[in-house]
C-alpha cells in the first residue's frame, strides 16, 4: 500500500509532522482505533492492527508526547543539571543515570551550567517548565539556589541533590554514593 502526501517527521518542523488524525484517514480507521493500537489499552483485531501499524511506519508517525502529557499529567521525563561536565565522574553519571531512567521508561534531559549561577538557574526553571518529574542536581555554588530547589519543589518536581547538599538547604535523607545515586535517588533536599 503506497501512501503518499504526507511528511515525514525526519528533519521537518513539528507543524509539518504526521498527526493521528492522518494515520487514521490513511488507514481508514477512526483516531480512537489508532490510539487504541498504539497504547494497546483495548484490543483490536489483528488484521486491523497490522494495518495501522503498517501506516505509522509507512508514515513515520512518533506520537505527540507532549498532547500526551497534558492528559496523563506525566511527561516521563527527568533533568540532570551539572555544574561542569568535565569533572571526572560526570560523563559516568550520565551514563548511569540515562541507563537507570530509560529502564524505567523514562527520558533524561542533561543540561551543563557551567559552573555558572545564572546558567544553572535558567536550567532548572527550562526543566520546571518542561513539567520533568524530577531533578538531579550537581550544584554550582548560587546563594539564590535554595529558593530555585524551592520553587522545582513547589511545583511538585523532587530535586535529588548529587556528590554535595547545596549551600542552604536540609536534607531530608541520606542517600548512597554518587555512583549508585543515579540507580536508585533517596534524596529530597529541602530548603529553609
Amino acid at each position: 500500500m503506497a501512501i503518499t502526501g504526507f511528511a515525514r517527521n525526519e528533519g521537518v518542523r513539528a507543524e509539518n509532522m504526521v498527526t493521528i488524525k492522518q494515520v487514521a484517514k490513511a488507514a481508514g480507521v477512526s483516531v480512537g482505533t489508532v490510539s487504541h493500537v498504539l497504547t494497546g489499552a483495548t484490543r483490536v483485531s489483528e488484521p486491523l492492527r497490522r494495518k495501522v501499524l503498517a501506516v505509522t511506519r509507512q508514515l513515520d508517525y512518533s506520537p505527540n508526547r507532549a498532547a500526551g502529557s497534558l492528559r496523563t499529567r506525566k511527561t516521563r521525563t527527568l533533568g540532570l543539571v551539572v555544574s561542569d561536565v568535565t569533572l571526572a565522574f560526570v560523563p559516568q553519571l550520565i551514563v548511569g543515570a540515562g541507563r537507570a531512567a530509560r529502564i524505567r521508561g523514562y527520558s533524561l534531559i542533561v543540561a551543563n551550567s557551567e559552573a555558572d549561577a545564572g546558567q544553572q538557574q535558567k536550567s532548572l526553571a527550562l526543566l520546571r517548565a518542561q513539567r520533568v518529574e524530577g531533578i538531579l542536581l550537581l550544584a554550582a555554588e548560587d546563594p539564590a539556589l535554595p529558593a530555585a530547589i524551592a520553587r522545582s519543589q513547589d511545583a511538585g518536581i523532587p530535586v535529588v541533590a548529587v556528590d554535595r547538599v547545596p549551600g542552604g538547604c536540609r536534607v531530608d535523607s541520606t542517600y548512597p554514593p554518587w555512583s549508585a545515586m543515579a540507580a536508585d535517588p533517596v534524596v529530597a533536599p529541602r530548603c529553609e
